[in-house]
């Protein structure tokens, strides 16, 4: 039997039989190259089968089982020399024992590889809080509340990749060999530049890109046409159904898109129902109003945002819309 990608899938995951334990691990022994390409393979892993944690700790056990066998092998190897001095010579045991060395030498190796190189990073926030991240290249992300993030560890020698889940600000920095910088969104949708500032939501309600400087190019799927957005420009992106994304482009001021990294809410002819959204996103907070009406008033100014009290800030929100906040039944009411 020869060793091939299937079966080293299969050791990692803890799946194959003790036969194939041992062929892979000899295999993994006999070659530092090895080690590369069994690296490789469980890189090119996609979804759920790719999952690092699981792999990781599969990994780190047999390497403490083979640490456990070196200690019981040189024990072992001990006491059947005293037993059985003229059975085995000197060469067989220095054999085995080199093989053993080397194996766990290599799935140490191996597993400290993929946690410092290969592993993805989760970050994640609560319902207001503001986090700021700086990424393995030294571009900087402000990640919004409720809101993930994920990413390599590592992108040394890998695509600059980062996965968005809710609403962030990012500031790429543009390397001297042009290295794209990937933002993979929901359904989908991607963002690529070279160095550049912008906002992105992608949320269940919503999802738009704003851009503050520099230029991006947003891909939706691989059937429609890529869209290149300038210094101000907004795209709002709605799916229709399954198969079908409506585009809606504009351009606005890019720093009302991005107060909120500076700790204000800036509104530019906001209308109350787009404050609501907003505060249910982000803080976690659903209110509604008197009346529907009252969903299209419109104001201008700004708003300082709070970590810590998102009871201050539906108080501010109704104070500028000179509305009431009615409590009733644990529900918060907007209402004349």
């Amino acid at each position: 039997m020869e060793v091939s990608k299937k079966l080293v899938i299969l050791y990692f995951k803890g799946k194959s039989t003790l036969a194939e334990d041992s062929l892979v691990e000899k295999w993994l022994a006999a070659d530092p190259d090895n080690s590369n390409i069994a690296m490789q393979w469980m890189n090119e892993l996609e979804g759920e089968e790719k999952n690092e944690n699981l792999f990781l700790e599969m990994l780190l056990t047999k390497s403490e089982i083979w640490d456990h066998t070196v200690k019981n092998f040189g024990n072992a190897s001990s006491q059947e020399n005293q037993k059985n001095a003229f059975v085995r010579s000197p060469k067989i045991y220095n054999a085995q024992w080199l093989y053993v060395a080397a194996t766990v030498s290599g799935l140490v190796m191996f597993a400290f590889y993929w946690y410092h190189n290969i592993r993805m990073i989760q970050l994640s926030t609560t319902y207001g809080q503001i986090q700021n991240v700086i990424l393995p290249d030294s571009s900087k992300v402000t990640l919004n509340g409720n809101s993930k993030i994920s990413y390599r560890c590592s992108w040394e020698g890998k695509p600059r990749e980062i996965w968005l889940q809710g609403e962030a600000f990012f500031s790429v920095k543009h390397l001297k060999n042009h290295a794209d910088f990937k933002v993979h969104l929901s359904e989908g949708k991607t963002i690529e530049v070279l160095g550049t500032e912008f906002n992105v939501i992608d949320r269940e309600k919503r999802s738009c890109v704003v851009l503050k400087s520099g230029s991006i190019k947003l891909s939706l799927s691989r059937e429609a046409d890529d869209i290149y957005l300038k210094p101000g420009d907004l795209v709002e992106m709605k799916a229709k159904n399954a198969k079908s994304t409506s585009v809606h482009k504009t351009v606005v001021d890019p720093e009302t898109y991005s107060a909120w990294t500076h700790g204000r809410w800036k509104l530019d002819g906001t209308s109350l129902k787009e404050i609501l959204l907003e505060l249910e996103e982000k803080y976690g907070i659903e209110a509604t109003v008197e009346s529907e009406a009252l969903l299209e008033k419109r104001v201008s100014g700004s708003l300082p945002l709070s970590q810590n009290n998102a009871g201050a800030l539906v108080e501010d929100i109704a104070h500028l819309f000179q509305l009431q906040v009615v409590r009733k039944d644990n529900k918060i009411i907007l209402a004349n």
